[in-house]
């Protein structure tokens, strides 16, 4: 099954995962870099 095929429901929660590990990653730049 390709990411195209699948539901929306199911894009959105692995885009949401996404976005939020790259926020996480985001993050622990900024408290690192102080």
């Amino acid at each position: 099954e390709t990411f195209a095929e699948m539901p929306l429901e199911i894009k959105n929660s692995i885009s949401h995962r996404y976005k939020a590990v790259q926020k996480l990653k985001e993050y622990l730049l900024l408290v690192k870099s102080t």
